[in-house]
């Protein structure tokens, strides 16, 4: 992402961030593809940190024109094919992550994994921070502290097999999630917030040589970018008298069904690409549920309210077709036609 972030036209937007600002675009404008599969929260750390692990990474695809319907860009990221023939692992410790990578045969020059997984170390001096910065003789004699706590976790995995001489099959998974807490606690309050988000994304991906002109690919795969949060309050005046706790849950997410189909044939002067794509989406906007449980007087009244927008369901359908013509050594015309349907 920081390399992209230098190409032009493409701005980073806040000083070491892992955002992509492209020809006026806003961060979230971009399409993040993970081996042709949609990604939803592309950063950790509210941007610091891209969700695409460089261990792993074969190449990566950068798109400011020529795509389907996007405002700003779109970038491909491919997981590389573990060692067919040796494995290999690797374990690395930084001031603000963990990360291990480990690769190799499953069986000799037939099938192989790459497997990468990431920890945050955030939350080993975090919570000391908070606390530094809350000392104070007025927190001291009023009994009041914060504390909060971060982490993130990632995993990407790569299986792949090799069926025959043409045919290679696939499988992807990757998880990843932010974690965030805070607490806050006062002389008769307390409150606490805790917040999840991330993506879980796995897919199947069929690979084969028709000849040595033409080949395809075949995807399959679910994709689910999610956010959720709990909030928990409490106030307490005399437990004989009066007490009142508040708790509310709330959640979004996006979750998408889809296959990608892609082929290609290379002739004399012409490298044609052809295929089309389905997904069905299912939107999830918003879900709160919230609960009151009140003590006053002796007595206890509770409530419940529930939230729901409602989710949406919505199919996608796209074909293309695309000419890369080469005229000379100095001269290239690429042509294309897509249509789509939402």
């Amino acid at each position: 992402i920081k390399t992209l972030q230098m190409l032009p036209g493409v701005a980073a937007g806040d000083e070491m961030s892992s955002g992509l600002y492209v020809r006026g675009g806003t961060g979230t404008d971009n399409l993040f593809l993970i081996d042709n599969v949609p990604l939803y929260q592309p950063s950790h750390l509210l941007g610091l940190f891209s969700v695409l692990n460089t261990d792993v990474i074969d190449k990566i695809g950068f798109y400011k024109g020529g795509f389907q319907a996007r405002i700003s860009s779109v970038i491909d990221a491919s997981i590389a094919e573990g060692d067919y023939e040796k494995p290999s692992s690797m374990l690395s410790i930084g001031n603000m992550d963990l990360r291990y990578h480990a690769q190799g045969p499953m069986k000799k020059d037939k099938s192989s994994y790459n497997i990468a997984v990431r920890q945050s170390c955030v939350g080993l001096y975090l919570p000391k921070l908070m606390n530094w910065l809350s000392i104070g003789d007025y927190y001291y004699e009023n009994d009041i502290f914060s504390v909060g706590d971060y982490s993130f976790t990632d995993l990407n995995a790569k299986f792949s097999w090799k069926l025959s001489a043409r045919d290679h099959l696939n499988l992807n998974v990757y998880g990843g999630y932010d974690y965030t807490t805070i607490r806050d606690v006062m002389q008769n309050s307390e409150y606490q917030d805790n917040s999840r988000w991330g993506n879980a994304v796995s897919s199947v991906e069929w690979e084969r040589v028709v000849s040595d002109k033409t080949s395809f690919s075949l995807t399959g795969y679910v994709t689910d970018g999610y956010a959720l949060n709990n909030e928990i309050s409490l106030s307490e005046e005399d437990e004989s008298v009066k007490r009142d706790v508040r708790k509310s849950h709330t959640s979004s997410n996006v979750l998408d069904l889809g296959a990608v189909f892609n082929a290609e044939t290379k002739i004399p002067h012409h490298h044609l690409r052809y295929g089309g794509s389905m997904a069905y989406h299912h939107y999830s906007p918003y879900t709160g549920r919230e609960q009151y449980v009140v003590h006053l007087d002796g007595r206890k009244e509770e409530n419940e309210n529930t939230i729901v927008y409602n989710s949406m369901n919505a199919g996608e359908f796209a074909i293309y077709a695309q000419d890369e013509y080469s005229v000379n050594d100095w001269f290239t015309l690429d042509a294309g036609v897509r249509y789509t349907m939402f």
